[in-house]
């Protein structure tokens, strides 16, 4: 059995997640998959932890707001 990690840049976009798809397709061994943060969410997810002790909560709550990559 594999365990197999996709994050960052291989979770980007659509493309990128039809391309980790298909190599899950083309192996037919049994595998964990784990799949981490899109692209930038980390380091987002970062600037905010920092920012959170310096901003007042609507300012912190329009910053996550704003994160919204995907439809």
């Amino acid at each position: 059995m594999k365990v197999m990690k996709f994050g960052g840049i291989s979770v980007k976009d659509a493309s990128a997640i039809r391309a980790f798809a298909d190599i899950l397709k083309k192996d037919p061994e049994k595998k964990i998959v784990v799949v981490s943060a899109f692209f930038g969410i980390t380091d987002h997810l970062r600037k905010l932890t920092t920012l959170s002790g310096k901003m007042i909560p609507p300012v912190l709550l329009n910053r996550w707001t704003s994160l919204k990559m995907l439809p």
